[in-house]
């Protein structure tokens, strides 16, 4: 069993440093510990393709925090995942942006415009938020350009209805639970085909 430690905004960096451990490590099994703010979707995405390619050899653990990409990763993984003692969580809608106001309070340049530009993007938001069974209070706290902060115990919900789409999906393509997904535009489409 290998160990991979992501403590820091999901970035460049730490992806190619997945990749390599994944590549060195051919025929190991990785835990992959999180904690992390966020950080860029592109990242997240491509560590989601590469643990669709063998999905019984991952492991995430969340630990402390896990927020916007680093939730995302999470939530989307379809390997064993398991959600740490008083993990604090959040998610929003994509933030293009932080700047500081006159106060030096910081405010978020929501991507909105771009949201609603690429219909398929809005698609996929909506279906991992419908599969992660978010409540209409949740779901307006992110239409307002607001965070949403999760308790343990309603990650655990959530963690319960992505495992059981995942395993529908499995069955619904003929592959045995826990397998393979696929690479690339198929796994990273997974919750849009879903």
């Amino acid at each position: 069993m290998r160990y991979f430690l992501i403590n820091k905004n999901l970035d460049a960096e730490v992806a190619k440093d997945f990749l390599t451990e994944v590549n060195n490590h051919p025929s190991e099994a990785i835990k992959i510990y999180l904690t992390s703010h966020g950080g860029a979707v592109s990242c997240s995405n491509m560590m989601l393709d590469i643990i669709a390619t063998e999905p019984s050899r991952f492991t995430i653990v969340a630990l402390e925090e896990i927020h916007s990409a680093a939730f995302s990763l999470f939530f989307r993984a379809n390997c064993k995942r398991v959600i740490g003692p008083d993990l604090l969580a959040s998610y929003h809608l994509t933030r293009k942006e932080i700047s500081m106001s006159d106060t030096g309070q910081p405010y978020y340049d929501f991507d909105l415009f771009y949201m609603h530009q690429n219909k398929e993007r809005v698609k996929d938001h909506d279906r991992f938020c419908q599969i992660l069974g978010m409540t209409a209070v949740e779901l307006k706290t992110m239409a307002d350009c607001e965070d949403i902060v999760f308790t343990t115990a309603r990650l655990q919900q959530m963690l319960a209805a992505s495992e059981k789409h995942f395993e529908e999906k499995w069955i619904e393509r003929g592959i045995p639970v826990g397998g393979p997904i696929g690479f690339g535009q198929e796994a990273s489409l997974y919750y849009r085909n879903g």
